[in-house]
């Protein structure tokens, strides 16, 4: 009989049980085994519920949103000024290296910060929010990429797509200018 470590107990107590029961009613009840299984779970400790997180207001949200996206935009603005005065090369040059690496970490950090599940979005901008934020970690990917190797990704269509769709919807549903105006300069 194979068994399975961590069921020992359990199977010589069936086995055990299952022989006992086919006893006769003659034989002594001394003679029966009895097996005790000791109880392998925790002692429970009271749970404590936490309470409901209160949704930011539309003001709260729109000071948080603009201070996740802000630093991005801006390094998104210094990108396209450095590729618009350099010659086009699928190899990027160290400048361009440099600004892939630093845009990489600050779409890595509104990602995460608009998921940071310690702030609660009001529900009418929620699932953009997230739609936002899965967007954001995934372009952080492509120019994380772009700056280890030193070469250009695809980074357009699709995915450029969903991030401005949500920030559209974001900043129209939290009473914010149009793209990028509520930026400080």
């Amino acid at each position: 009989m194979q068994v399975l470590p961590g069921k020992g107990v359990v199977a010589v107590a069936v086995v055990l049980l299952a022989l006992g029961g086919c006893a006769s009613s003659a034989q002594s009840d001394a003679a029966t085994p009895s097996v005790t299984l000791a109880s392998s779970a925790a002692p429970t400790q009271p749970t404590t519920v936490p309470e409901a997180a209160t949704p930011m207001t539309a003001s709260e949200a729109g000071e948080r949103y603009l201070a996740l996206v802000c630093p991005t935009n801006e390094l998104i603005e210094a990108w396209d000024l450095t590729n618009e005065q350099l010659p086009a090369s699928e190899t990027l040059a160290d400048v361009q290296v440099d600004l892939a690496r630093e845009i990489a970490d600050s779409f890595e950090s509104q990602a995460r910060g608009l998921a940071d599940p310690e702030f609660v979005w009001p529900a009418n901008v929620a699932a953009d929010v997230s739609d936002r934020a899965v967007a954001a970690f995934e372009r952080a990917a492509i120019y994380r990429q772009m700056a280890d190797g030193g070469t250009w990704q695809y980074a357009s269509g699709a995915l450029d797509d969903r991030l401005n769709t949500s920030a559209s919807r974001i900043r129209l549903q939290l009473g914010l200018s149009t793209r990028g105006e509520d930026c400080p300069s």
